[in-house]
């Protein structure tokens, strides 16, 4: 009887152990994805904010207006800087599997909190210039076809 407590209590302690030995990479691995949704959300905007520019970009070749040139400038300076902020957030990233071989837990979970902080700031710089860009280019387009 006593070597079957034993047995049992050893058995528990071993899958205790397994089992919060998991737990941090679980962790890391949620915070990771929930990341990940914030970029796979935006990401597709990219193609819609090259439209967008080059757009604006051919419309600007005939402006002669200054102010509005200055408008159209603007909105490109923002669309590529947005665009640019996801390129090197990107560029950047680390992926999880690679943090493990050098950081602990808690640097990883820091790591990823400051990422993620990262990717809604880029997601905010490119959903905003990108409705920026948009709104302009439909004022131009109409403001030519009025014309």
């Amino acid at each position: 009887m006593r070597n079957l407590i034993l047995l049992l209590a050893l058995t528990g302690t071993a899958f205790w152990t397994s089992c919060g030995g998991n737990a941090p990479t679980e962790l890391e691995d949620q915070a990771w994805e929930k990341m990940m949704e914030v970029h796979d959300e935006v990401m597709p905007k990219m193609a819609e904010m090259n439209r967008v520019g080059r757009e604006l970009k051919a419309l600007s070749k005939d402006m002669k207006e200054k102010a509005k040139l200055e408008q159209v400038n603007k909105a490109l300076k923002d669309l590529e800087a947005a665009s640019e902020g996801m390129m090197a957030w990107m560029g950047t990233l680390q992926q999880p599997k690679k943090l493990r071989e050098e950081k602990s837990h808690e640097e990883i979970m820091a790591y990823l909190k400051a990422e993620t902080q990262k990717i809604a700031q880029v997601k905010q710089d490119m959903l905003g210039s990108l409705e920026q860009g948009q709104a302009l280019l439909e004022a131009l387009q109409a403001e030519a076809t009025a014309e």
